[in-house]
């Protein structure tokens, strides 16, 4: 998906992916006749920024795709997310 949103090459993408490492990706999927199909992702890592010394976690968010065909289409609310 991220290839395919982004127009990366297979090895541009393929040390993306090694940089954030497999188990940040998170895919949503579509139903799609007898299987799914992958319709968006997104890479995420929990990390922690720093302020007045101390340390707070945060969530970092990158390679954010969709499926250029179906950009508008009111994925999110397929995520059960309220606020996005």
């Amino acid at each position: 998906m991220a290839r395919l949103g982004f127009g990366l090459s297979r090895d541009l993408f393929d040390r993306y992916a090694a940089l954030f490492g497999p188990d940040t990706i998170r895919v949503l999927r579509r139903p799609q006749g007898s299987g799914t199909t992958p319709v968006a992702c997104a890479a995420h890592w929990m990390m922690d920024q720093w302020f007045g010394g101390s340390p707070v976690p945060v969530q970092a968010v990158a390679m954010v795709a969709v499926d250029p065909a179906l950009r508008g289409a009111g994925l999110w609310q397929d995520t059960g997310c309220s606020r996005c």
